[in-house]
């Protein structure tokens, strides 16, 4: 399976320790270089953020860093379609776990009968479905906050692209709101990586754009709507993995 890790082109030293891991643990990956969110998005992409509907129903407009994290994955979405294979994506501040090596070389069993496989830890509510090569395969709840590394198929690809004509959010928050493209997370316990802090992300961080405060009454009610909306299908969700544990 072929291994991507999103970086920006500078980045030298990131993309240095990341090379450093791959010549260690024997696998070979490749860097796909991230879009720099400051210098822009290619114009097809650029069409897709709706700044105006974050302003009034989400937050503040997304900063350059964000929309050029989401470009990047977005093309990645993209080659996962095009080459007709799952692929694993990884960011340049990933860490491996003691676990990494047993979940590279299960990979191919561990995505199997899924859409997508988050590599890292996430603390929410979670429902075991199995086990696969020492490893609990667990639905997510919430798999908001980072995109550190992740396994996608062609369909969960499909999935994740056929919802993204306008860009309403974070990448991460995107990917975590299944009741939009129906494309369930889950991931591996224990983790396979750990996304090192410290070292920042590689988004360009920038300072966030104040908002008219009458749009505090829109903004909460849309956040309500997308809770019951997460709820809902989660718990319909979890309640099938039950069921079929059972059958």
């Amino acid at each position: 399976m072929k291994i991507f890790v999103v970086s920006l082109l500078h980045s030298t030293e990131r993309r240095e320790r990341v090379s450093q891991i791959f010549k260690m643990s024997g696998y070979h990956f490749e860097f796909f270089d991230a879009v720099n969110g400051k210098d822009g998005l290619p114009p097809r992409l650029a069409e897709k953020v709706n700044d105006k509907y974050r302003t009034i129903y989400r937050s503040r407009p997304l900063s350059a860093g964000e929309k050029g994290c989401f470009a990047s994955h977005y093309l990645l979405w993209e080659k996962c379609l095009q080459l007709n294979e799952s692929i694993v994506i990884l960011e340049d501040d990933f860490s491996p776990t003691e676990h990494f090596c047993d979940a590279i070389d299960n990979i191919d069993l561990l995505i199997a009968d899924l859409d997508y496989l988050r590599l890292e830890k996430r603390s929410c509510k979670w429902v075991t479905k199995d086990e696969v090569a020492g490893f609990e395969r667990r639905f997510l709840f919430d798999n908001s906050c980072g995109t550190t590394g992740y396994v996608l198929t062609p369909q969960g690809a499909s999935k994740l692209l056929s919802k993204s004509d306008q860009w309403l959010c974070a990448v991460d928050n995107y990917i975590s709101e299944n009741y939009i493209h129906n494309m369930h997370s889950f991931n591996l316990s224990p983790p396979a990586i750990t996304a090192l802090h410290d070292m920042g992300t590689y988004i360009q961080l920038e300072p966030k754009q104040r908002v008219p405060i009458y749009f505090k009454l829109t903004r909460e009610l849309n956040r309500f709507y997308r809770f019951v909306c997460s709820s809902i299908s989660n718990q319909r969700f979890a309640n099938q993995l039950k069921k079929d544990k059972h059958l």
